[in-house]
């Protein structure tokens, strides 16, 4: 029969036992780096810049397009985050082409003159056509005259658009020479 203090004994070796086993392997041989979770011990004097000492020009944002987005309580909010944080004009890369460019170009640009600068889109559907070049160059002039500032080119380019044969498009590829030359204009 147990004695309490047996009881309490043994009590103790299993938990003293436990606690043994649950603890951390600190063999840094055996670190995973899904484990590791280094603290900085730098310390270094923070200075808090509430707003810039020169207007700003934010050139990679993208707010969105067209109608839709681009609602007047949507811009009013952009533009008093732009106020506070002392940003003089952002870039919207967002601009896309046809009525959705016009639309985006009347809700910011022509609406806030200075505030927004809008870039267009070129449409990579149907590449596999011979004047797709030519047909993207006169949409991007189209652009153009309804406001467009400059033109975005995702990242994807060389990474995703593939003609029918699988070959992927890349920044140097002939059929992009029509949209180089004007932007070039």
């Amino acid at each position: 029969m147990f004695t309490l203090r047996a009881s309490v004994a043994l009590s103790s070796l299993f938990f003293l036992a436990g606690f043994a086993f649950s603890q951390p392997n600190n063999d840094i041989r055996e670190l995973k780096l899904k484990d590791w979770e280094p603290r900085s011990m730098l310390v270094t004097k923070t200075t808090v810049v509430e707003k810039p000492m020169f207007p700003v020009i934010d050139i990679h944002n993208h707010l969105g397009g067209g109608k839709q987005t681009l609602t007047p309580d949507r811009v009013k909010h952009y533009l008093a985050e732009m106020d506070a944080a002392g940003i003089r004009t952002v870039v919207n890369l967002d601009g896309g082409w046809g009525d959705r460019l016009k639309d985006t170009v009347a809700a910011l640009d022509q609406a806030h003159p200075g505030r927004f600068l809008t870039f267009a889109l070129v449409n990579f559907d149907g590449i596999d056509d011979p004047n797709w070049g030519q047909r993207e160059a006169q949409r991007l002039e189209e652009s153009f005259k309804a406001g467009a500032r400059g033109l975005k080119f995702h990242k994807t380019l060389g990474l995703r658009y593939r003609y029918k044969d699988g070959k992927l498009m890349t920044v140097d590829d002939p059929k992009l020479d029509p949209v180089w030359e004007m932007c070039a204009k």
